[in-house]
């Protein structure tokens, strides 16, 4: 059945300047919900009209970085989703307590698992040459509260191994590719926090976010031979989790600076919703899960 995407928009009051699809050159239709217990989006065939008639939405999107004539689109099989460098009449695309960065996101109930492949890369210089801070990935806040939000965000790592060292710069070598550190961040003082250095592989890498009743999990992906299975840590003791409530979330992309440099362009190459109960929880369900392949 149909549903209206405007009117599930303004259910929920945008705080940080909500952009709609339309607003985008989008012509605006009802979207319907993706049937079925999983949807994972490649964006290989998918440009905004497509994203919005899957019912997701844009919000804290704000102008266009100076010279590009959008800050969200699509290409090469890429969602992508670019900061603004702030003048003195924009704010900075970032997730603080006044102010959130840019976000295409889906509503999601209930127990769910949503995976994103995230690379958080220079938007004017496309590398890897990035200032501190300058992160994309997954971002998730209450429906009903979206000032209470937690991200899950890949910045580049540039590793050192005796005399070879990561390169930031987009060049031939192929063995000095950096690879990425994960960062874990929230709104409330009750959030967990959590870094993790050296994942991924080129400087992107396999996020998770799982909810179970009101606990939201996080992981991130380990390549195993199989090209379509990850091995998803941390697990065990070392799990990160915290609560965050039962109700309606949205969960999505985003791409966020850090003051005062704001260069940083998210790219998304595949996105997984799966909604629950699973017998054995998050890990069981990321056990099972297998990727989408990239065409």
């Amino acid at each position: 059945m149909g549903r209206s995407c405007l009117a599930l928009v303004l259910a929920f009051p945008c705080l940080w300047g909500c952009t709609s699809f339309q607003e985008l050159d989008v012509e605006y239709r009802d979207c319907v919900d993706v049937g079925g217990a999983r949807y994972a989006e490649t964006f290989d065939d998918s440009d905004l009209a497509t994203l919005e008639d899957r019912c997701w939405h844009v919000d804290n999107l704000g102008p266009a970085p100076a010279g590009r004539d959008k800050k969200l689109f699509v290409e090469d099989g890429d969602l992508v989703v670019r900061v603004n460098d702030p003048g003195s009449e924009t704010d900075g695309d970032h997730w603080t307590a006044d102010d959130q960065a840019p976000f295409v996101y889906r509503r999601v109930e209930g127990d769910f698992l949503v995976v994103a492949r995230a690379e958080a890369i220079g938007a004017a210089s496309n590398d890897h040459c990035l200032a501190p801070g300058n992160v994309a990935g997954l971002a998730l806040r209450r429906a009903t509260e979206p000032g209470v939000w937690a991200t899950w965000t890949v910045e580049p790592h540039l590793w050192v191994a005796g005399p070879k060292q990561a390169s930031c710069l987009d060049d031939t070598d192929e063995t000095n590719n950096p690879t990425a550190t994960a960062r874990l961040a929230g709104s409330e003082p009750g959030f967990v926090s959590a870094t993790f250095v050296d994942i991924g592989a080129d400087g992107e890498a396999d996020l998770a976010v799982c909810r179970v009743q009101d606990q939201v999990h996080y992981f991130y992906g380990r390549a195993t031979t199989d090209p379509r299975k990850n091995e998803w840590l941390p697990l065990g003791t070392a799990v990160v989790s915290h609560a965050l409530g039962p109700g309606p979330l949205e969960v999505g992309a985003t791409a966020a600076g850090k003051a005062p440099t704001f260069q940083v362009a998210g790219h998304f190459t595949l996105m997984v919703f799966e909604r629950g109960p699973w017998g054995d929880g998050c890990a069981g369900a990321l056990e099972q899960l297998e990727l989408p392949e990239e065409d």
